[in-house]
């Protein structure tokens, strides 16, 4: 597993929180939510949510050592996205992303833990819906976990 680089910052929270409305008002997203985290967990993951079409999508980072940190790393991937997308790469890049966790080798069905070869709809959308509800990273779920349920219900046609 590759080692998460560190991100070093000395920004207080409310520095960090007029960078990321500053991104947000640069990027023309207006409808997102403010960055959260749980206190009462050791861990120090923040979560920011971002609307596209009336639909949040949490984004979450949880690899920094302080909620500032994992802020700030949050406020760098936002930036670099939509930077990307003002470039017109956007997708090029979701693509390579989509292909890495694909080339896992891991079944769609085995991610959604059906019997392989299921053709029934909807246990398989009733499959989707339960591990999406389980590896959501809102509740403490791993995004790569959800990312990968996601992929196997595009791969299944039935998202």
């Amino acid at each position: 597993m590759a080692k998460v680089p560190v991100v070093h910052t000395t920004q207080k929270w409310s520095a960090l929180l007029a960078e990321l409305a500053d991104n947000m008002e640069r990027w023309g997203l207006k409808d997102w939510l403010p960055p959260t985290w749980d206190r009462s967990f050791k861990e120090q993951r923040v979560t920011v949510s971002i609307a596209r079409n009336g639909v949040y999508t949490p984004l979450v980072c949880g690899s920094q050592s302080t909620p500032e940190k994992n802020l700030k790393a949050l406020c760098i991937a936002i930036h670099s996205v939509r930077l990307a997308e003002a470039r017109g790469i956007a997708f090029t890049m979701y693509e390579a992303m989509r292909i890495k966790a694909l080339a896992s080798g891991t079944s769609p069905y085995a991610v959604l833990g059906v019997q392989e070869g299921e053709r029934d709809p909807e246990k398989l959308r009733a499959a989707y819906r339960q591990k999406a509800k389980e590896t959501h990273p809102d509740p403490g779920g791993e995004p790569k976990d959800f990312l990968a349920v996601q992929h196997a219900a595009e791969e299944l046609a039935i998202a």
